[in-house]
């Protein structure tokens, strides 16, 4: 974590990093929020029995193990229809997004770490949005929420802190991501010319992303990889990296929230391997499916052809997470 920690002894470059985010996901409209909250979860099937009452962003809505549903409602703009258009969505806790039939579709946190401060969004806060829903321009979008604490012990208050439309530009994430690599590699490089030629490319492509339009991103994109493209046989590395989630499942905090935990962890994981065919996920811990295979069967089968696909790779037979992994 040498980069990680070592990029805010520059505070400039973590000025720009942060610049350049608030343009990712550029805001269009509010959503109209409202929540049921409960002591225990309540089933999808009984959520049209319960009552919902409005939420406004700052309001508090619990505490440690509190559960809530919250559904989110609005209109898509007619000139974003054709649009790549998300929900952001801050809950101040975790939460399953689910479809009308109640199905895990994608799961959303606002649990975070350290390492979350540097990512396009601040952990788990995007929801996307398929086509049908685009092209019929109506979002209803419903939340199984909890909170479990801040960071890993249960205390603090769960709060509500924003749900809107946004527009997602893939092009400045993705320059986002380039020059925070080239930041990175600033932060941890030891050979004073190759750190200086680092310099030079993050101060030209910074200056030249400017207003951040569509060209002018183009062209930063296009000077931060000359640093990408250089010939440099002698640093040539090639790295494997594989997803892991491991979770505790019987210390933190209640059991049924270690189940509902696991049903979010693995439709992200499964959301990812579809979004990015070469994503490898690993998990360590076959307790996780023999809950998910109670509760979400449609899911647990989606889970065996992922790993029968190898986007799953089942890596142990433990309880407890380990948190390496071990041959």
């Amino acid at each position: 974590m040498k980069a990680e920690w070592g990029i805010y002894r520059y505070p400039i470059l973590v000025y720009r990093l942060h610049a350049i985010r608030k343009h990712i996901y550029p805001k269009i409209s509010d959503l109209d929020a409202f929540i049921a909250i409960s002591d225990e979860p309540i089933p999808f099937e009984k959520i049209h029995d319960i009552r919902f009452s409005s939420i406004k962003p700052g309001a508090k809505w619990g505490k440690a193990y509190t559960c809530a549903w919250f559904h989110f409602k609005g209109k898509i703009p007619q000139q974003y229809r054709h649009s790549p258009v998300v929900c952001c969505v801050d809950i101040g806790g975790e939460g399953l997004v689910v479809n009308e039939h109640g199905e895990p579709v994608s799961a959303i946190n606002s649990r975070i770490t350290f390492m979350d401060y540097l990512q396009p969004t601040w952990d788990m806060r995007v929801i996307d949005i398929d086509k049908n829903t685009r092209d019929s321009g109506i979002i209803d979008v419903w939340v199984d929420a909890g909170f479990n604490g801040k960071i890993i012990q249960p205390f603090g208050k769960a709060r509500f802190k924003y749900a809107y439309l946004a527009l997602c530009r893939d092009d400045v994430k993705d320059f986002y991501f380039d020059y925070l690599t080239l930041a990175f590699a600033y932060c941890t490089c030891d050979d004073e010319p190759i750190k200086n030629n680092i310099k030079l490319l993050l101060d030209k492509s910074y200056a030249a992303v400017k207003n951040f339009l569509p060209h002018n991103v183009a062209e930063a994109k296009k000077i931060i990889s000359k640093m990408y493209d250089l010939e440099q046989k002698s640093h040539e590395v090639f790295l494997t990296a594989v997803g892991q989630g491991h979770l505790d499942l019987a210390w933190l905090w209640p059991i049924r929230e270690s189940k509902r935990k696991a049903v979010r962890t693995l439709i992200n994981a499964l959301q990812n391997s579809v979004q990015y065919p070469e994503f490898v996920f690993g998990a360590s811990q076959p307790q996780m499916f023999e809950w998910i295979k109670q509760s979400q069967p449609v899911l647990y089968d989606a889970i065996k052809k992922a790993v029968n696909s190898g986007a799953i790779e089942l890596q142990g037979g433990m309880w407890v997470e380990c948190d390496t992994n071990i041959p």
